[in-house]
Order: C-alpha cells, then structure tokens, then sequence
C-alpha cells in the first residue's frame, strides 16, 4: 500500500484502478444474486483506519497493539489469539493512528469519489438496495486511540460531529448508510465489568443517535441506517414466499410439485 506507508502514486491511475475495482466488485455481486449491492469498500485500507484521511486530528501514532488491548485479553482463548494474530500480520501495511488534535472532516471530495464511482457501477443494473459503508464514531475511537480530548465522551462527540458529513453525503446519494459498529461487541471483554461495558456502550450509541437523529430521521427517508418501511419489508416477504411456492395452473392454487429453491 504505497499511499499507506506515505509514497507517491500516480494519482489519475489509482483513482482509475479504483473505479474499476468498483466496477468489478458490484458486477460480481449482481452476477452472484445479490438483492442489495455494495460498493465493498475497496477504496478504503480498512473499514476503520481510512478515515485519518478524511478527518484532521489523527497524526499521533497507533498500533495494532493497542486495538487488541481494548478487545480484551486473549490468554485464555488461545486460537482465537492465534487468529488474530495472523489478522493484524495482515494489516501491517496499514497506517494506524492516534487522535492528538480536534478532529473536524476535510474528506468531501474523497467521499463523493466513492459516491460517484458507486453510482458509475451500477449503471445498467437494477437492484433492489443499493448500500455505503461508513465509520462509527466508536469503532473509529477503538482504532485510533484518544490523546487530545480530556474524555471518552467528548472524543465520541468530535468524532461524531466530523463524521455527520460524510453520512449525510451517503444519505443525499440516495443510498442506504450502513455504520460499521463491531466496537458495540468488540469493547465487551476488555472492559473489565459488565458495568463499565454498559457505560462505555452508553457513550457510543449516545454519539451515534446524536448526531444521526437529523440526517437519519424515518420522516426524511426511512431507508437510512438500515431501516425499511413495513410495506416495503412485506412486499419482499411476499416475494420470497412466491418464489418458495410458485403458483401453478389455474384452479389449482401452488404447485408444489415444481417449487423451486428460495433465492439466497
């Protein structure tokens, strides 16, 4: 990853690479039987670390290390500590930070990159959601440790601010936001108690509704953040139950002895 570790790239050839990276992703999904489509986020490192190139405030150094210590210990579960290792040896490539100044969003072109490369994909196909990927304020402060602000609660809130513009950009594509939150699971083992769990899972969803209750409202558009009208949810159940049995000829209701297999 030469823009990871800080070399020179071409950059009218990656952003080329990328779109057709884009392209290739999105039409294998659709040639797999995927309803709902994906840009599969192959413009970003990481699902997590991408963002220190779209916020300021993330020049303090990180390390791997100090992700897997607020995962919790892994003494007494040996194999997965041995997978995990072998993920983070994957990922030496990538870049981690720390936040050690106010985080606020400079990444509006880079986003709208994405949107644009998304939307140039799934020209000429039809599916039935399309989707972007975007950090949650609490998995972007397991990843990049705080060293600036003078507590839990007030890193969330900054980073939360900052991260409204690039869901709200999502939003305006016309595409559903899915937030990335494994930190609502990931934090559990390391917080010492289910106490201090519950208090630090409090501090998440708090920063998340916070700054997702105005570009996330059911009134403005249902779809964001996963949600679905009822109506919407029941036409596919509808479909998926004709699909599972398919009706036969007239006067004879479903045909069970043609039923095909439920799409995946």
């Amino acid at each position: 990853m030469p823009l990871e570790a800080g070399k020179p790239v071409d950059a009218a050839a990656f952003d080329a690479e990328v779109r057709s990276a884009v392209k290739a992703t999105v039409c294998k999904q659709a040639e797999a039987g995927v309803d709902v489509l994906n840009d599969g986020e192959v413009s970003k490192p990481s699902y997590a670390t991408y963002v220190k190139d779209r916020l300021t405030g993330f020049g303090g150094e990180g390390s791997p290390q100090s992700v897997v210590s607020q995962v919790g210990i892994l003494n007494d579960f040996p194999d997965f500590a041995e997978q995990m290792a072998a993920t983070m040896s994957q990922a030496a490539d990538i870049r981690w930070t720390s936040c050690d100044g106010p985080v606020s969003f400079e990444g509006r072109d880079a986003v709208q990159a994405d949107i644009a490369n998304l939307k140039a994909a799934l020209e000429g196909l039809s599916p039935e959601d399309t989707f972007m990927s975007s950090a949650s304020p609490g998995v972007i402060a397991v990843f990049s440790p705080n060293h600036y602000y003078p507590t839990d609660g007030k890193y969330l809130e900054a980073i939360a601010n900052a991260m409204r513009e690039e869901y709200e950009a999502i939003h305006k594509a016309g595409f559903v936001l899915q937030l990335d939150c494994p930190d609502f699971a990931m934090i559990a083992p390391g917080a010492g108690s289910l106490e201090n769990f519950r208090a630090k899972l409090e501090l998440a969803v708090e920063a998340l509704n916070h700054r997702g209750e105005h570009s996330c409202r059911r009134d403005a558009d249902p779809r964001v953040l996963g949600q679905r009208r009822d109506a919407e949810d029941e036409r596919r159940r509808a479909q998926r139950h004709h699909r599972s049995h398919p009706q036969g000829k007239a006067g004879r209701g479903h045909d069970h002895g043609v039923k095909r297999p439920p799409r995946a």
